[in-house]
């Protein structure tokens, strides 16, 4: 049973240490159950800290909101990152003039955006010819790259508006750019190798990121495209987007939405007081993945920054045991 171990002689005893499985809202403190996490951290003495809301991703892809000084613990496990990023502004396409869009409109999409809400866009051609939909905007410290991401679903046109990518306007340079397939995932490269991914998301939806890794510099001016890239479409053609985003190369991160001006999220801290017995931690994250520490590992040893820059930061969190 979880929680209990067998004895040499038979008798039941309590496993010591913590055994947190976040996917299930399973807490122990020496094999006894903790009634939720507040719970929990309110126990061990934890403190979290988040300067502002943000997205906790579930299971299925789809997407809860947390308020500011909330852990993210969904059926996915517990997600902690480091402070985010949108350059881009106007996330929801509501006509702040940051999007140019030529021979297209936008308009509300139906059915639910990835978060539950009714913010999703559907850009759709209003004439046979070339049609275009981009933001410009201007690199600032790309240090190792940038990476764009936004969710996609189709729309009703049998040929969706499905062209996304990143141009460089300084060099004049196509960066990197993609079609997807919008019933399987599948990702055909129209420019470059290497670089898009996707995951799937609720009730049609599709996260997909594309990383550039080369090709900008300090100051150059960028141009993003979610789905229509000025070439010849058909009237009628659509796709439906949401929470376009574009950020220094790395994990995607959870979505920032913005509006005038572009946004950021703030970081995750989780500090936990280690028992004085604790000398193993065990953690297991994203696919399986698992990362097995001791205490000397530890930048403090007292305290065990669970937010800080471990292998599960920006991933889902599943499981934490930590044991004599």
């Amino acid at each position: 049973m979880p929680g209990l171990d067998i004895g040499p002689a038979g008798e039941v005893r309590r496993r010591r240490g913590w055994d947190l499985d976040f996917t299930r809202g399973r807490l122990l403190i020496d094999g006894r159950a903790s009634a939720d996490l507040d719970a929990w951290l309110a126990a061990v003495g934890a403190t979290f800290e988040r300067a502002g809301p943000a997205y906790g991703e579930t299971a299925d892809g789809g997407l809860v909101a947390f308020a500011a000084d909330r852990p993210r613990a969904t059926d996915a496990g517990l997600w902690l990152e480091a402070a985010g990023e949108n350059r881009l502004r106007d996330s929801a396409f509501e006509g702040s003039g940051a999007w140019a869009l030529f021979n297209c409109i936008s308009a509300a999409a139906p059915g639910a955006a990835p978060d539950g809400g009714t913010a999703a866009r559907r850009l759709t051609v209003t004439a046979d010819g070339p049609a275009l939909a981009a933001q410009s905007v201007i690199a600032h410290a790309p240090g190792a790259g940038l990476i764009f991401s936004l969710y996609v679903r189709a729309g009703t046109s049998t040929t969706p508006a499905n062209a996304f990518g990143l141009y460089n306007s300084t060099t004049a340079q196509n960066l990197l750019f993609v079609r997807i397939d919008l019933t399987t995932g599948a990702l055909t490269y129209a420019v470059g190798t290497t670089g898009a991914a996707v995951s799937p998301g609720p009730a049609g939806w599709w996260r997909l990121t594309l990383t550039v890794t080369g090709g900008v510099a300090e100051g150059d001016g960028l141009s993003v495209y979610p789905g229509l890239p000025g070439g010849v479409c058909t009237a009628g053609t659509d796709v439906d987007v949401w929470g376009p985003q574009l950020a220094r190369a790395g994990a995607a991160g959870s979505p920032i939405l913005t509006g005038a001006s572009p946004g950021a999220r703030a970081a995750d801290r989780l500090d936990l007081p280690l028992p004085d017995r604790a000398r193993r931690i065990r953690a297991t994250w994203g696919a399986d993945q698992v990362t097995e520490l001791v205490r000397a590992d530890l930048p403090d040893p007292e305290v065990l920054d669970l937010a800080g820059d471990w292998p599960w930061r920006g991933h889902a969190l599943r499981r934490l045991e930590v044991t004599p």
